[in-house]
């Protein structure tokens, strides 16, 4: 495994103020928003994922480790880092916390990293922070809990297992297009992990 290159804050804070919904290409959330790279107590924003995959948990810790002998942290990013191994990239940022406007900060992508730093004992996380987005873009799922979240092996079929969601006639359509920041659905870093045990 090798870190390609390291974004500083103010670039990612571009890229994530260029984020699209993931159906329509020409709307911007973020456009006007407040954006920063905050350190965050993490009893202060609340989950919005009901579960957590056990092997994704473990996988997420042995990537830490790696990268963390390569001088980095994944639960304290401040800007994003590109990654590659055995020919594949994917980028990593700092988890992302939404403000919404009847919740209050609530994280929208990071679920497991932030769940690890609990299970290890560390109080604070180095966040995306997104505040002042419009009203009538709303986040989709629904907080709850960090005592409500279950581990599993699987993840569920059951869907109320596995978010709470905004009652919205298309809903679909607010839903914020993280892939080109976070690698989302191209995600190799399993595979990434079980190579880098040989670097």
């Amino acid at each position: 495994m090798e870190i390609l290159n390291f974004m500083p804050a103010e670039q990612l804070i571009e890229k994530v103020r260029n984020t699209t919904m993931l159906n329509n290409k020409s709307v911007y959330p973020y456009k006007d928003a407040q954006i920063r790279i905050d350190d965050m107590q993490i009893d202060d924003f609340l989950p919005t994922q009901l579960y957590i995959l056990k092997d994704h948990l473990e996988k997420q810790k042995e990537l830490r480790d790696c990268i963390l002998e390569k001088g980095h942290d994944t639960l304290r990013l401040y800007g994003s880092i590109l990654l590659r191994n055995a020919g594949v990239s994917i980028g990593m940022m700092p988890p992302i916390v939404e403000d919404d406007h009847e919740f209050g900060p609530c994280l929208l992508d990071g679920t497991h990293r932030a769940y690890l730093a609990r299970q290890l004992g560390i109080k604070s996380l180095a966040v995306l922070r997104i505040c002042g987005v419009p009203k009538e873009m709303p986040m989709i799922p629904l907080p709850n809990q960090w005592n409500e979240i279950i581990e599993y092996e699987v993840i569920p079929n059951d869907k109320s297992k596995k978010k709470r969601y905004r009652d919205l006639p298309n809903k679909y359509d607010y839903y914020r297009d993280f892939s080109e920041i976070t690698g989302i659905g191209k995600d190799p870093r399993s595979e990434m992990i079980i190579e880098a045990r040989n670097v």
